[in-house]
Parts: C-alpha cells; sequence; structure tokens
C-alpha cells in the first residue's frame, strides 16, 4: 500500500506551489498600490491596465506556445528566430496601439505608453519560463515565476512604508523599471543555458509567423473563452453581485494557475515516457486534483473567513460551486498542450474558436439573472468542453504516449 501511494504521489510540486505564490505576491502588490495611490489615480491605473492586458494578446501572437512545444521537442535550434520575431512582432503590436490610444484616448497616451513597457519585458520573461520549462529545468523556471512578483512587492513596500508621495505616472515607470530588471536578471542566466540570441532577418520572421500562425488563433481563442464571461458578466449583475463573484473567481483562478503549471510541468515527462510511467503523471495530477475540490468544498468558508472581509462570507458558495468544474479544466489544458505537441494545434483552434462562440450564445440566450445561475453556466461549459478534450486525448493515447511511437508521429507529422 505504501508503495503504491509513493507511485501515486509525488514530492512537492515545486513549479505549480510557486506559481501560485506568485500570484498572491502579485495580488500583495494590488493592494500595495492601493495604499500608495490615490482612489482617483487608482482608478485610473485600473483602467490602463484593463485595456493594456487586450493588447498584450497580440503582443503574445502565440509565439511562447510555439517556443514550448519546440523546447518540449528540444528543438532549440530555432529559438534565436523565435525570440527575435516575438520582440519584433510585440513592438510593431505596440506602436500600432499607441497610435490608436493617440487618437480615440490622447489624455492616457503616456500612461499607456509605459505600462505597455512593462508587459513587453513581462511577455520576455515568460518567453523564457515555457523554455525553461520544456526543458524541465526548474532552476531558470523558478526565477521567471518569482522575481518580477518579488522586485515589485519590494520596491512598492519601500514606497509606501517610506511613505513616499508618487503620481500614477511615476508608479508606472517605476514599475517598467522592475519589469526591465526582473528581465536583465533572467536573460543573462537563461543566455547561458539556451540560445537566445537577438538577430533580425526578413526570412527567419516570415519563417516563425508562417510556423505561429495556428497558435496566434488558438490562443485569441482561448483566451477569448477566458475572458468573454468577464466582459458579459458585467453587463448581466449588478456591480455588488460583480463583487461576490470576483471575490470566488479569484481564488478558483489561482487553482486553474496552479494545475496549468502542473500539467505543463509534467508534460515533457508524459510524452517522452512509455504509458506505463505516463500513466503516473496522469494520477499524479488526478489524485491532487480530487484532493483540492474536496478541501475547498469542505473549508471553502473557513477560506473566506481569513482572506476576507465578513461581508463577503456568503461568496463561499460561489466557490464551492466553481471548483466542481477544476477537473474538467484540467482536461481541457492537458488537452491543448497534447494536441499542440502532435502537430494538431490547427484543431485546437477550431475547437477552441467554436466552444468561445457557443460559450457568449450561451450566456446570452440564457441570460443568468443571478450569480449562481452564472455559475452554473459556467461550470457546464468547463464541463462539456473538458469531456471533448479527454475523447480526444484518449482518441490520440497511444500516439501521445510512447518514445518509439512518438518517433513515428513526428516523422509523420512533420510534413
Amino acid at each position: 500500500m505504501k508503495r503504491r501511494m509513493s507511485y501515486i504521489l509525488p514530492g512537492i510540486p515545486v513549479i505549480p506551489v510557486l506559481e501560485v505564490t506568485g500570484r498572491m505576491m502579485a495580488f500583495l502588490s494590488v493592494i500595495l498600490v492601493t495604499r500608495i495611490l490615490s482612489v482617483e489615480d487608482y482608478g485610473r491605473y485600473s483602467y490602463v491596465l484593463s485595456i493594456v492586458l487586450l493588447v498584450s494578446v497580440v503582443m503574445d501572437g502565440g509565439i511562447n506556445s510555439l517556443a514550448f512545444n519546440n523546447s518540449l521537442r528540444n528543438q532549440l535550434d530555432e529559438l534565436p528566430s523565435l525570440f527575435t520575431t516575438k520582440n519584433f512582432f510585440s513592438l510593431i503590436a505596440a506602436v500600432l496601439f499607441f497610435a490608436i490610444i493617440g487618437v480615440f484616448k490622447p489624455d492616457y497616451f503616456f500612461l499607456v505608453m509605459l505600462a505597455t513597457g512593462s508587459i513587453f519585458f513581462t511577455g520576455s520573461v515568460a518567453f523564457v519560463k515555457m523554455i525553461a520549462r520544456g526543458q524541465t529545468e526548474i532552476r531558470t523556471d523558478s526565477l521567471a515565476i518569482v522575481a518580477e512578483p518579488l522586485f515589485r512587492i519590494i520596491v512598492l513596500g519601500i514606497i509606501w512604508i517610506g511613505g513616499i508621495v508618487v503620481g500614477l505616472e511615476m508608479l508606472l515607470l517605476t514599475l517598467l523599471l522592475v519589469s526591465f530588471l526582473a528581465f536583465i536578471v533572467l536573460y543573462g542566466l537563461a543566455k547561458s543555458r539556451y540560445p537566445l540570441d537577438i538577430g533580425f532577418s526578413s526570412i527567419q520572421v516570415k519563417k516563425v509567423f508562417t510556423s505561429s500562425r495556428w497558435y496566434l488563433m488558438y490562443y485569441f481563442a482561448l483566451v477569448g473563452i477566458k475572458r468573454s464571461e468577464v466582459v458579459l458578466l458585467n453587463g448581466m449583475l449588478d456591480t455588488t453581485s460583480v463583487a461576490y463573484y470576483s471575490a470566488a473567481f479569484n481564488i478558483y483562478l489561482s487553482l486553474q494557475l496552479f494545475f496549468t503549471a502542473f500539467v505543463s510541468s509534467k508534460l515533457k515527462l508524459a510524452v517522452t515516457s512509455q504509458w506505463h510511467d505516463a500513466r503516473r503523471s496522469v494520477l499524479q495530477v488526478a489524485v491532487y486534483a480530487i484532493a483540492v475540490v474536496l478541501f475547498v468544498v469542505l473549508f471553502a468558508k473557513v477560506i473566506f473567513g481569513v482572506i476576507y472581509p465578513v461581508e463577503y462570507a456568503h461568496s463561499h458558495l460561489f466557490l464551492q460551486y466553481l471548483v466542481l468544474g477544476l477537473p474538467f479544466y484540467i482536461m481541457t489544458e492537458a488537452g491543448v498542450y497534447l494536441l499542440n505537441y502532435m502537430h494538431k494545434t490547427r484543431q485546437n483552434a477550431f475547437v477552441l474558436a467554436t466552444a468561445m462562440c457557443v460559450k457568449v450564445i450561451m450566456l446570452l440566450v440564457v441570460h443568468p439573472a443571478s450569480i449562481t445561475q452564472f455559475i452554473f453556466c459556467y461550470v457546464f461549459f468547463e464541463t462539456a468542453l473538458g469531456v471533448i478534450y479527454l475523447a480526444l486525448i484518449l482518441r490520440n493515447a497511444k500516439r501521445f504516449f510512447g518514445t518509439g511511437n512518438m518517433k513515428a508521429v513526428y516523422e509523420n507529422t512533420a510534413g
């Protein structure tokens, strides 16, 4: 029995725990920002971030996902061209975004420029993180996760504790410098391990765009699925209900992040092992998922009592409902990663784009009148999409796992 449990249960999953820790530090940073800025400036800060996060999807271009897939396959020769193209594409997207802001929101131009600069360096850090994760290189992966949030907390803490008065412009400039510092530190470490030289070549850029076009489309659809309900929720429910939902969803989002990191960190082991060994990774994820769901269902009220003011106490019910969709979310994430690995990114793009349209139509037709109804719709959708990806995983299980099989599959699909 003991041997069986040691087979299923691994040691502490370092990368997923660090991802959640990084998110907690980011949450603490938001609290510090609310202490530093006036209410008016914090409102402008939130507005700037909301529009900059939208352009961050375009700046990514799906290249991070392509780089992760190449890293899983140990195809590191193309990293310089991928890294160069990502930065080039990000700059082009940023310039076009600045032009739009300059026309429609000229008062926010400088603020948006500073915030976009931070996103640019954060995206480069994410690129290095995915390379390290594909290589299961924990040191670089860990530094990429915690460096920027840690630097940000230190700087914001100094400003707050020291009673230093800063305006929104100076704060955004400070955060930009923090992002740049985190990138420089990580780049110095990663460059000694991976080929990350920057050298522009129009031929290489064109080749990367050709390779990443389906990654870009699938990434757009995936982000659309994750954010569409946020847009619709604000139009369907009052602000108080949105606040109660957000309180529960923020915790659920941390759980999603944990398992996204867990699945991605286990993926290389799974796809390069025979099915017997790969099954161990699957069982580990399943055991953790079941344990987390049971823990949240039983102790959601305690969790809310510790984290949130008493006004939010009844929102623990919403978290208990949301967490029921977690196992199916994990199935979706695993299926997306595995189909990308199998060079079936176009299939991912089609499935996710269709799912996004169905989700939007479902919410518009049902038009939930309460948070509970909205969450039931959300969990139903998570379940349906998870079952679809589980079917895709089972359909390709023999092709996914096993080194010998993967070599044949790669030769057949490379063309």
